[in-house]
């Protein structure tokens, strides 16, 4: 709906745009299915506007606290800040690169992962890493903005959001305690009692699809 939003602010009449969901060729996995372990990950590029430098701040601030403990912070992907965000880590042996990931990988990654952190700094569309993560039994933490925050309203107790703000030392700080709350939680439920979630199947994407056709 977020970019709906903003092509309805461009003038295009509502009754011209339809909201289809990109589908994901999956089965809805079940809690139990999972074997979690106390690790944090983003997946996406490393560049400025994704805001690793806040995340990694976040994840420092907290071990400097002794706030938590056995963590590690998986970073998955490459681009043109690695090596900044790499000397930004300061050698932790809890923050471990791993680069470009091939898919399965990547999912496999998420199904270990108690939680999936994209601190965006820009307006984000909708990242499909944050359905796959529901997907595979991962909490995830967002930016309060853009198409992210839509997504959090759609899955309450699975989907947290912790504030932006300009000021990266606050966002950072925001992030820490954001990110301490999202690990409390304790998740019961499986994704599968969802009904927003048949939004992203492919048999709703061929229904929504159909429905165009019959309308033209």
């Amino acid at each position: 709906m977020f970019l709906k939003s903003k092509i309805e602010l461009d003038g295009v009449p509502t009754d011209k745009i339809l909201l289809i969901r990109n589908p994901l060729n999956h089965q809805i996995c079940q809690l139990s299915h999972f074997n979690k372990e106390p690790l944090i990950v983003f997946v996406g590029r490393l560049s400025q506007e994704k805001g690793l430098d806040i995340l990694i701040n976040a994840f420092l601030y907290l071990k400097r606290k002794q706030m938590i403990k056995g963590y590690n912070l998986y970073i998955i992907g490459d681009g043109p800040e690695r090596e900044k965000l790499e000397l930004m880590s300061e050698g932790d042996e809890n923050i471990l690169f791993l680069g470009y990931q091939k898919h399965e990988a990547a999912l496999n990654y998420l199904a270990k992962a108690e939680l999936l952190v994209l601190p965006s700094i820009c307006y984000e569309n909708f990242p499909m890493v944050m359905v796959e993560a529901l997907l595979n039994g991962c909490k995830i933490l967002v930016t309060d903005h853009g198409g992210m925050k839509e997504f959090a309203s759609l899955f309450p107790q699975r989907v947290f959001l912790f504030s932006f703000d300009r000021d990266k030392t606050r966002m950072s700080i925001n992030l820490a305690g954001a990110m301490l709350q999202a690990l409390s939680e304790k998740i019961n439920e499986d994704i599968c009692d969802y009904e927003n979630i048949y939004e992203w199947s492919d048999n709703r994407f061929l229904e929504r699809i159909t429905e165009v056709y019959y309308d033209c």
